[in-house]
């Protein structure tokens, strides 16, 4: 099944200038075109937050956060490279999280799958004991991953779409966590980053797959 919506947001977590993050910023440094920084939509440049966006990706960058969201799967690996190629030329700025975050939003065949779906998530048999017609809202999954070279978590969330009339929503979250070494700069988020995403959207292309195999 193929899903109505597809996303990818890369998110940082540290110390950033918002002000830096100007369109003519990332074509002086060939991350976009001269031509697509010219017609960026920007809705604000200050130095507590800046947001521009074109049609392919949206930039959000506040004082501690960094967020591009790109809903277009073509431009997925384009959008990471500008992510990653940033900070390489930005090399001090302190970052201490990271995550890679893969979403979904599906058409289910029947209202009848929707539901089988979510009993098979969430057995209602202890919640029939409290109510007449007990509903999935959202289920969220997390493995967390604590280990001398990686602290962090894996997060799948599961819910009703709100994006697409009698659909499903799906997201699988990475999440990093370089606390320990926010003196060195983002030099580590930006090999994670490189290293880990492709690999993290496979990941969630194959929790894509199994959850929405039956519906």
């Amino acid at each position: 099944m193929k899903p109505q919506i597809r996303g990818l947001s890369i998110v940082l977590i540290g110390e950033f200038n918002p002000t830096i993050y100007q369109p003519r910023w990332f074509s002086a440094f060939g991350l976009m075109t001269d031509e697509e920084a010219d017609t960026a939509v920007v809705e604000v440049i200050h130095s507590d937050v800046t947001v521009f966006q074109l049609p392919w990706f949206r930039l959000l960058v506040e004082r501690e956060r960094f967020q591009v969201i790109c809903l277009s799967e073509p431009y997925f690996e384009r959008v990471v490279g500008m992510v990653s190629q940033t900070f390489k030329n930005l090399g001090h700025t302190p970052i201490k999280m990271l995550g890679i975050n893969n979403e979904a939003h599906y058409k289910a065949t029947s209202v009848e799958k929707l539901h089988a779906l979510g009993h098979a998530l969430a057995p209602k048999a202890l919640w029939n004991e409290f109510f007449e017609k007990p509903g999935l809202q959202s289920l969220t999954i997390r493995q967390k991953t604590e280990t001398d070279k990686q602290r962090g978590y894996t997060q799948v969330t599961v819910e009703p779409s709100a994006r697409v009339r009698g659909g499903l929503y799906v997201a699988v979250n990475e999440h990093f966590d370089e606390s320990q070494n926010l003196a060195l700069g983002c030099e580590k988020i930006v090999a994670l980053l490189d290293a880990r995403w492709a690999e993290s959207k496979d990941f969630a292309e194959r929790i894509f797959a199994r959850v929405t195999a039956d519906l």
